[in-house]
């Protein structure tokens, strides 16, 4: 296996890991904006709730008003608990954009240490391929000269 095969696998490996990077940040990003609509529609649902008139009956107003106190409470915790799970996921994900980032600049790299060692292999070929011309060509001009004297001494 030449070195160009060789780098040219390991180009190959970079490129499925920075495609499996790209997915996964594909998916981090999805996770975010679905939890900031959750939150949003948390907040909405809380402002709703929230100004729905109380009853007119004062015996029951209270009991309503404690009930609507203690629920908002839990929609309040709800809102809480998603507001830190979204920040949890923005961590996620500017950690996940770095690493993919590393990931993506690994695999540039080496494409470039591919197509570096690509052109030099096609350097070295093409002198090669010169060498050989100008061996041919040295000795198709020797054989004429070697006839050229044989002929001017006939």
């Amino acid at each position: 296996m030449t070195r160009l095969e060789k780098f040219s696998r390991v180009a190959e490996i970079a490129e499925k890991r920075a495609e499996a990077a790209t997915v996964k940040l594909a998916e981090r990003v999805r996770g975010v904006t679905s939890g900031e609509a959750q939150l949003t529609e948390l907040h909405r649902f809380r402002n709703e709730y929230a100004s729905v008139p109380d009853g007119g009956d004062a015996s029951l107003q209270i009991a309503e008003l404690i009930n609507r106190h203690r629920f908002l409470g839990r929609v309040d915790e709800a809102i809480a608990f998603q507001r830190a799970e979204v920040d949890r996921q923005q961590r996620l994900l500017a950690q996940e954009q770095v690493a993919c980032g590393r990931v993506r600049a690994k695999a540039r790299a080496l494409d470039n240490a591919v197509r570096r060692i690509g052109d030099d292999e096609a350097r070295k070929q093409d002198r090669f391929e010169q060498s050989q011309l100008d061996e041919r060509a040295q000795r198709v001009a020797s054989r004429w000269d070697a006839a050229a004297n044989d002929a001017n001494e006939d």
